[in-house]
């Protein structure tokens, strides 16, 4: 993933807000930064940070333009370090709201891909 692409990437979430989403992308190290986890009211949410231009800050929540995206339902997506990269692959449903609290946050909550696949029949 390139700056382009980083950019189209937060376009296709603001884009989906409210509905379904496939994602498998892999992202260069100075575009993503796996985070923590967040502890909410009921899940833990998986924090990725997506720049939209490269950024080699140790802390880019801070200093790097971009977005988070928290991801919930650990089991159900694969979010890694996988050949040089930061990697994300699962179904998702994402949250119409945003959140913004030093930069901009899109809730996503994973979807089995089985309970994905059984509603296509």
């Amino acid at each position: 993933m390139n700056e382009s692409d980083a950019k189209s990437f937060r376009a296709f979430v603001d884009k989906n807000r409210g509905k379904l989403i496939h994602l498998n992308v892999q992202m260069i190290p100075r575009l993503s930064r796996i985070g923590g986890t967040i502890r909410g009211k009921k899940d833990l949410w998986e924090d990725l940070f997506v720049a939209t231009a490269p950024c080699d800050a140790p802390q880019p929540v801070f200093n790097c333009a971009g977005a988070h995206y928290l991801l919930s339902g650990k089991k159900d997506f694969t979010l890694e370090y996988y050949n040089g990269g930061n990697r994300l692959n699962g179904y998702f449903a994402v949250n119409d709201n945003t959140e913004s609290h030093q930069g901009v946050y899109y809730m996503l909550r994973s979807v089995p891909a089985a309970q994905v696949l059984l509603r296509g029949r």
